[in-house]
């Protein structure tokens, strides 16, 4: 699954101006200068990572209401980026985000009701939200609802022009779903050009993907496991199928997760 869409935040042009003009409104008390600064401060765009700074000025911009601060706020309580996992205050940062009209953030309650995350499996929600979201052209959306129709219909039939609308729109697990359904003729004609043509968009935007899983190992191996299992889990909504076994297995084990999330797992593992 595509699972939730990451942060949100601008790319200025001129970085050095930006941030300083960031950092001085964002203490005045600017909310829009606090909302990019927070996510400066999350990815670690033109400053040092520090998810702790971002937490506090996102939060001190979703005070005010500001959709895209409480989208990254559930971003970050869904992920547990420098905070224990709690699904209940995503999801509360999500449903605000909603309001505001963030596609991402129908997005990510869609997929929590898909997938029973923090709350009932529902699917009939699921596709509500999820279709919202698509319709606004958001990929990663489309690709889960397209995973849901999969699942629902047990053929192509809804889910592959969902697949080709998230292709188009960039996501990389949609390039490789469409190629191997013109590739094997899975409820369509075999179409090989198209099948080229996706795997080509594919090798095209995903190519570097290889340098940020060895950026991944050499953190885990310098026993940098936050920062490693931070990185494996992004990647694993990208999803890069061997960051989404190295995410959940540091998760399992504890490794670059809170102690509080720990003892959970480890119970969780206990019963079964």
């Amino acid at each position: 699954l595509s699972e939730v869409d990451g942060v949100l935040g601008e790319y200025p042009a001129d970085e050095e101006d930006a941030l300083e003009f960031d950092r001085l409104n964002a203490k005045a008390g600017d909310q829009w200068s606090q909302k990019e600064l927070g996510w400066r401060s999350l990815t670690g765009n033109g400053m040092e990572r520090d998810v702790q700074g971002a937490q506090a000025n996102l939060e001190a911009a979703a005070v005010e209401g500001d959709p895209e601060a409480l989208h990254n706020l559930g971003y970050i309580h869904m992920n547990g980026l420098g905070v224990p996992v709690n699904y209940t205050r995503a999801k509360e940062h999500f449903e605000r985000a909603a309001e505001g009209n963030i596609n991402q953030a129908f997005n990510a309650l869609g997929y929590m009701y898909y997938q029973g995350v923090g709350v009932e499996r529902n699917l009939t929600e699921a596709e509500r939200l999820l279709k919202r979201a698509a319709e606004a052209d958001d990929g990663d959306a489309a690709f889960n609802l397209a995973a849901l129709y999969q699942e629902v219909d047990a053929n192509m039939s809804r889910a592959l022009p969902l697949l080709i609308q998230s292709s188009d729109v960039g996501y990389w697990r949609a390039h490789l779903a469409v190629a191997e359904a013109y590739e094997h003729g899975i409820d369509t004609q075999k179409n090989c050009t198209a099948a080229v043509v996706a795997l080509k968009k594919l090798v095209e935007t995903y190519g570097g993907v290889a340098d940020e899983l060895r950026t991944g190992v050499q953190q885990y191996q310098e026993g940098r496991y936050e920062e490693a299992r931070q990185l494996f889990c992004e990647l694993a909504e990208q999803g890069v199928e061997v960051a989404q076994s190295n995410c959940a297995w540091l998760t399992l084990v504890g490794k670059g997760v809170h102690d509080a999330v720990n003892k959970t797992l480890r119970m969780e593992g206990a019963r079964r």
